[in-house]
């Protein structure tokens, strides 16, 4: 489980409660090269990756996410979908997390669909709870909503790319349940009314044009991202084709322009 959140040390412990064979690795540890050897000794029985995890985080995620057999299978991301993609898969979002996709792979959207509203429910009642436990740090709760968000713009952005548009809204809703301040969520909202023909539009565009008023030519897609998950517009899809090509993914970077032509 690859991790860099305010949360690691709640995983960390649940983890280790419920006695799982999972292993948390944090993102940060590769400023330590104490914690790298930790790592390192994570991939016992293949010299390269421990010779790699040696030599920091980087080197290591490129190699294993990008060659390691089967590692969709094995790996799981909490935070940072890019990973993936840059591996070459697909992130596949899943209650609070992302596993790998390789591309063009078929989805069980309907199943997906049904434990993503499951969760959903489950989670919100327990958000509501919360609200009103003074245990519970503000920070923290405030971490959950919107992580969760962004999890259920980006499931409504690969439903949206798979041509499952009630299901896209139904999850932009979602998110923006979860962060009314989601404006991915409410852009996808957005752009997906106007190319369907929708009548939730005007009310959208008032809402956006209201939310965005004092933002203009500062709203990045890239940036948007990050906090509240993808944005399908042509901007992000080019901008990340580009930094995979200027990596030398040239393979990648052909698939993002391609996904910003298409849109």
């Amino acid at each position: 489980l690859l991790s860099n959140t305010i949360m690691d040390d709640q995983i960390a412990i649940e983890l280790s409660r419920r006695q799982s064979p999972a292993h948390l690795i944090r993102l940060n540890y590769g400023r330590s090269s104490a914690m790298m050897q930790y790592v390192a000794s994570l991939f016992e029985g293949n010299p390269r990756l421990q010779s790699l995890a040696r030599i920091g985080m980087e080197p290591l995620l490129d190699q294993w996410l990008g060659g390691a057999p089967g590692v969709e299978q094995d790996v799981a991301i909490v935070t940072i979908p890019d990973l993936w993609m840059a591996a070459g898969y697909d992130a596949v979002p899943g209650r609070t997390m992302f596993t790998g996709a390789s591309p063009g792979e078929e989805l069980p959207l309907d199943a997906m669909m049904n434990e993503a509203r499951l969760f959903w429910n489950s989670l919100g009642d327990e958000i509501a709870r919360s609200e009103t436990d003074d245990r519970v740090s503000g920070i923290t709760l405030n971490w959950i909503k919107v992580h969760s968000s962004k999890v259920a713009n980006n499931l409504g952005v690969l439903m949206d790319e798979q041509g499952r548009s009630a299901y896209a809204f139904s999850c932009y809703q979602q998110a923006r349940l979860f962060e009314p301040e989601n404006l991915s969520a409410l852009m996808n909202m957005h752009v997906l009314a106007q190319r369907e023909g929708w009548p939730e539009l005007q009310d959208l565009e008032d809402e956006l044009v209201v939310k965005t008023k004092d933002l203009t030519g500062r709203i990045q897609p890239v940036s948007l991202a990050a906090v509240y998950g993808f944005v399908r517009v042509p901007e992000l899809f080019v901008n990340r084709g580009l930094s995979f090509a200027m990596s030398g993914k040239a393979d990648l970077a052909i698939r993002d322009m391609k996904r910003a032509l298409s849109l």
